[in-house]
């Protein structure tokens, strides 16, 4: 049961990261660097692996997070379309 409950989480996460996303343009950026959902995703899934976490439905919302940001087109940590000078 607990593989169900993280993959019905994971579809419904990605469809919710993916129409926020679409919807609100929030950017987390600094001197060329572009701090995206999947980046902010993957760090917390560090932290929570080293809280020793283990519940289905967090893990599979985290990594419903970072697939919908690693599918897009600009998904680096750098920026490209920024000048950081």
């Amino acid at each position: 049961m607990d593989l169900a409950i993280y993959s019905v989480t994971l579809i419904a996460v990605f469809a919710i990261t993916r129409y926020i996303t679409e919807k609100i343009k929030f950017h987390v950026r600094f001197s060329g660097y572009w701090l995206h959902h999947w980046i902010m995703g993957a760090i917390v899934m560090l932290a929570v692996y080293f809280l020793g976490y283990d519940e289905p439905w967090l893990w599979g919302s985290l990594t419903g997070i970072c697939l919908e940001g690693l599918r897009r087109k600009n998904w680096s940590f750098v920026d490209v379309g920024t000048n950081s000078n």
